[in-house]
């Protein structure tokens, strides 16, 4: 019995060891992005179809970023990004370009190449 409960003390510890990764890897792509009236320096930036006073969502970090909404344009201040929408089509903004989206189509990720 104690070399089972040795077994799941390490188990428990593996998994619990890659939940913290997957938790600080992520952690910091989602709580970094915020709404402005621009695209700033370093970010990937997509502009809602809607007129707002802050339409432009200006993503951080690497990785994919779940998105719920429909978009106008892509700018890409920095890192190449690639546009998912709900079906299965994508776009992709190369570093330093700027381009349109498909308005009409609900974005479902944005995936921050690095």
């Amino acid at each position: 019995m104690k070399l089972n409960t040795r077994r799941l003390g390490r188990a428990a510890a593996l998994a619990a060891a890659a939940g913290i990764a997957v938790v600080s890897a992520a952690g910091p792509a989602s709580a970094a992005s915020y709404w402005n009236v621009q695209c700033d320096d370093g970010r990937a930036c997509i502009a809602l179809v809607k007129n707002q006073p802050k339409p432009v969502w200006n993503l951080d970090g690497c990785g994919v970023h779940p998105i719920h909404d429909y978009y106008r344009l892509g700018q890409a201040h920095g890192n190449t990004f690639v546009v998912h929408y709900e079906n299965l089509l994508t776009d992709t903004v190369f570093a330093w370009q700027t381009r349109g989206l498909d308005r009409y189509t609900l974005v479902t990720s944005v995936d921050v190449k690095c």
